[in-house]
């Protein structure tokens, strides 16, 4: 296609002729250097690809995709909200140092919405976002967890849901967050003592939540249950432990269990099958509670360093 670029004088005007333009379609520039060899970038595979961020440092852990093929991601963010790619856009952070992001883009890759989360009362303070995981239930919700040092971190209660609003942490506290689909945040609580949500998945038929992560302290008592003969494992009260815990479809905490020995235990991802549930992690502690279910599963001892569990 030919074009030229004409400037009107000195009055800041600049105008485009083409030989040939849709009105129908999108007009877009391309704003800054060419793509190398001044030719559009192609990639065999590569679909979709682009950058997403505002005016500061922006970190990304988690992306997760629903049935009707929109793409969520999470992580944290230096940027000002008004900096940041965010649709229509929502912040529940009036201040701090780093919060976390929610965006969502269409199955074309638009995007929809962008949400921050945080608090507001240290200037040095930080909220970080380790996974997303999508509820499929007739209403459809996104939830996320990780870590906040924020002591008015942006809680909602959603009763029956589990909910905290206490800080009591000594180095943070690990947080649970829901929002519908357009990015109304509807449940964030503090999740346990010194902890970090590092891990989530749904199980599938119930729509149960599985969460993993690390802990230094006190998980949060069950509003029920626990189900019979699940692992309810104590603190090992001198270094950091994994935890596993199970909240069920209206996020009723009914399950949690440490697992740990002496020195410390990460739990960084978890996935539930609907008849069992796997977490995976690592940990330097030889002394670590192995189960061998017999037949010819894999079951080794620990060889030394850190190994994964």
């Amino acid at each position: 296609m030919d074009r030229g670029v004409r400037a009107a004088g000195n009055t800041g005007i600049v105008t485009l002729e083409y030989d040939a333009y849709d009105p129908a379609l999108p007009l877009v520039f391309l704003i800054g250097p060419p793509p190398l060899g001044g030719q559009p970038y192609e990639e065999v595979g590569l679909c979709w690809s682009t950058y997403i961020g505002g005016n500061g440092n922006d970190i990304t852990n988690d992306v997760e995709t629903d049935a009707a093929g929109n793409v969520f991601i999470t992580g944290n963010t230096k940027s000002d909200f008004l900096t940041f790619p965010a649709g229509p856009g929502l912040t529940y952070s009036i201040s701090g140092n780093e919060v976390v992001f929610v965006s969502k883009f269409d199955a074309d890759y638009l995007i929809q919405w962008s949400a921050f989360l945080g608090g507001d009362v240290l200037s040095c303070s930080w909220t970080y976002s380790n996974a997303i995981t999508i509820r499929e239930t007739p209403s459809q919700r996104i939830l996320i967890g990780g870590m906040t040092n924020e002591q008015d971190f942006w809680t909602i209660d959603n009763d029956p849901a589990y909910f905290s609003d206490d800080y009591i942490g000594l180095f943070g506290m690990g947080f649970l967050a829901e929002f519908d689909p357009d990015g109304l945040l509807i449940w964030s609580t503090y999740f346990g003592q010194d902890a970090e949500v590092n891990g989530m998945d749904i199980v599938p038929g119930t729509h149960h939540l599985a969460i993993c992560g690390e802990i230094q302290g006190l998980l949060p008592e069950v509003q029920y249950g626990p189900p019979v003969n699940s692992m309810d494992l104590p603190w090992s009260l001198v270094s950091s432990d994994a935890f596993i815990a199970l909240l069920d479809v209206t996020d009723q905490l009914y399950m949690r269990s440490y697992y740990g020995g002496a020195l410390d235990e990460k739990a960084l991802a978890i996935r539930a099958d609907g008849q069992k549930i796997v977490v995976a992690g690592h940990t330097p502690n030889a002394g670590l509670a192995v189960e061998n279910p017999g037949g010819v599963a894999y079951c080794e001892p620990h060889h030394g360093g850190f190994d994964i569990y």
